[in-house]
């Protein structure tokens, strides 16, 4: 069940923030089509019969906060990877962040700070380890920048340009202050490199598992 709902919120979030970046482009605005259950039921509502709030929930509530941020990385030299998007290693990637602001009383200048670190590695050689951590100091940032207005599309507010040596899963946060305060926080999760050892398989491997996983239905049919 609670593989079930965190995929149910990884979906939700993911197709929320993809139209958000779309505002006024080719979207006109988002509706979530079933909120609560009306009886005990698995279904795709995001609270329960009793009301209480199912883990995509929080999400949704996170990806329609007012003034919003997000992470467009760049998908044309990605891979899916599960959940998450797979980066290649060692290429120059252009990462932008994006504000998307529907809040008539936040406008004029904030300050963003933003940073990318490496949470959890995979097997890798030490010289990979090395590059990688000397490069960790070149992954953060701070700026002015405007907040675009209500009434303006979604806009890029900052665009890294990083290179990421060593494998593992990334983390880039990204925080909106006004005097001191934050206004707005972004979390976001991608990997770069090779999948760990145990998770690769040959084109010929791959086939003759899923192969030797057919089998025992097709006996069980005969």
């Amino acid at each position: 069940m609670r593989a079930s709902q965190e995929y149910q919120a990884h979906v939700l979030r993911f197709a929320i923030d993809r139209f958000r970046r779309q505002k006024f482009a080719h979207c006109g605005g988002v509706l979530v089509s079933q909120f609560g259950d009306g009886f005990p039921a698995i279904s795709a509502a995001i609270v329960d019969h009793a009301r209480r709030p199912k883990r995509a929930y929080r999400a949704v509530a996170d990806a329609f906060a007012p003034l919003f941020l997000t992470i467009d990385l760049p998908e044309d030299q990605a891979a899916v990877d599960g959940l998450l998007l797979r980066l290649p290693r060692g290429r120059l990637q252009h990462l932008r962040i994006v504000c998307v602001n529907d809040d008539p009383s936040r406008h004029g200048r904030a300050r963003l700070r933003w940073r990318i670190e490496r949470e959890r590695a995979h097997e890798t050689s030490p010289w990979r380890e090395v590059r990688g951590w000397f490069a960790k100091r070149r992954f953060r940032g701070h700026d002015w920048i405007t907040i675009p207005d209500q009434l303006d599309p979604a806009a890029v507010i900052a665009e890294p340009a990083v290179r990421l040596h060593a494998d593992g899963v990334y983390r880039v946060t990204a925080e909106l202050e006004v005097a001191g305060q934050p206004i707005a926080h972004m979390e976001h999760r991608f990997l770069v490199g090779d999948p760990p050892r145990g998770q690769r398989l040959s084109a010929g491997r791959s086939d003759r598992l899923a192969q030797r996983a057919v089998e025992p239905l097709v006996e069980a049919r005969r």
